[in-house]
Order: C-alpha cells, then sequence, then structure tokens
C-alpha cells in the first residue's frame, strides 16, 4: 500500500468512526441530509437503469456501507455482492449486511468471479491518468460479456462553483486533493476499452435541468456480447 493510500484509508477509517454509516459519510458532510438523500436518490436511479432484469452479480468498488448495493439487493434479491473499500468500518458493515468486502485498496484487489455489473463510485477521483487505465482494464476483465460498468465521479462543476464562493483555489467540497471531471472528460476516460459502448450518460444536478449545478456524472458502458 502505497504511502498516499495508506493516507486515504486513515482518513476514510477517521471519517466512517466520526459519522458513522450513514449518506452524509460517503456523500457531503456539509450537506444538509434532504440534499444528501436527493443525490443518492439520483445515482440509484441512473445505476437501476443500467442493470439488466437478470442481474446476478455486483462488483461494487468504493462501496463504503453499502449504500447503492443495499438499494440493489432490494430489487435483485437474487444477485451475489462483492464490494471494495479502504475504510475498515464501511468493509465491515458490507460483510454483516449485504456480502463479502475485500478492505483494501482497489489497486490490490484481485478476483476469480466475474459480473453482471461493475459499481464504480467515487474511486477514480483518488487516481491518476495510469492507474485509471490499470484499474478499469482489469476490472474490464471482471465484467461479464453483455455486462456494465457504471461510474459516478465528482463534477468539476462543483469544484468550479465551490471556488467562486469561496474563493479558495486548492480546496474542495469533500476535503483533501481529488479529481474532478467533466462528463465529456468521464466518457473519455472509458474509450480505450476494447468491445465497450457508451451505453449512458447523466449528470447529476443539484437544479433541474441546469447542468452548471451538477455535482456528479455518471456514465455506464456496455461490453458487447461477444
Amino acid at each position: 500500500m502505497t504511502d498516499r493510500t495508506q493516507e486515504l484509508k486513515k482518513e476514510w477509517d477517521e471519517r466512517s468512526e466520526r459519522l458513522g454509516s450513514t449518506q452524509r459519510a460517503v456523500l457531503f458532510k456539509r450537506f444538509p441530509g434532504w440534499l444528501n438523500r436527493s443525490i443518492h436518490r439520483k445515482h440509484v436511479r441512473f445505476v437501476v437503469d443500467n442493470c439488466s432484469a437478470g442481474l446476478s452479480s455486483v462488483l461494487d468498488v468504493g462501496c463504503g456501507y453499502g449504500r447503492i448495493s443495499l438499494e440493489l439487493a432490494k430489487q435483485f434479491p437474487q444477485a451475489r455482492f462483492q464490494g471494495v473499500d479502504l475504510s475498515t468500518e464501511f468493509a465491515r458493515h458490507y460483510e454483516q449486511n449485504i456480502g463479502p468486502c475485500f478492505n483494501g485498496a482497489i489497486q490490490d484487489f484481485q478476483s476469480d468471479d466475474r459480473f453482471d455489473l461493475v459499481l464504480i463510485v467515487t474511486t477514480l477521483m483518488y487516481l491518476n491518468t495510469r492507474e485509471h487505465e490499470n484499474v478499469l482494464s482489469r476490472l474490464w476483465s471482471y465484467l461479464n460479456p453483455g455486462g456494465r460498468i457504471v461510474c459516478i465521479e465528482p463534477a468539476s462543476e462543483l469544484f468550479d462553483n465551490w471556488r467562486r464562493l469561496t474563493g479558495k483555489e486548492s480546496a474542495s467540497p469533500t476535503g483533501g486533493t481529488i479529481e474532478h471531471f467533466r462528463k465529456q472528460e468521464l466518457i473519455d476516460t472509458f474509450a480505450g476499452l476494447e468491445g465497450g459502448r457508451m451505453a449512458d450518460s447523466r449528470s447529476v444536478t443539484l437544479l433541474p435541468f441546469t447542468p452548471v449545478s451538477a455535482v456528479h456524472h455518471a456514465v455506464a458502458i456496455e461490453k458487447e456480447a461477444g
């Protein structure tokens, strides 16, 4: 585990201990509860819209305590789940309530299983461009033909608005130094996956029909059936 990853793990262990297994802990700690709940519902809708009716296996990368997996388990009770998260407490909560969880960095995760859905939530934001390529290539190999990767990452619009409101150039609403994406930048991140097609893309906005209020961008990439 690199020094940066160890630092991230410490931050997330402290955050999970302080805020518990709550939406505030894994979304925006400065946002009111109703706003985090609204963002959560939009995340879940995008994910569900990109699940097949016969969904049987899910790999949830950056799963936290299982915020989205818990919703999927209600709608797809036949599905099996595998989580990946840095936080020891979140991984423990995931295992108690959903399924096995690898407690460590996605760069270190290996699997012999294959999945219908690979869910990546606010994880690429911590990786550099070279790590994006290596991690996505490996996750793509775990995806069943006809399956989809669904990725949700923070929007650059969020960072731009935060800087305008606060006058701070180096801070971000989520804390720490992370990468923010324009929607097209997130789409382009997945362009090199062989046999992949962009199936869906969406922005999660604070104000309806107002792109500049985007807090996250979401994409779904389908693997050709072969």
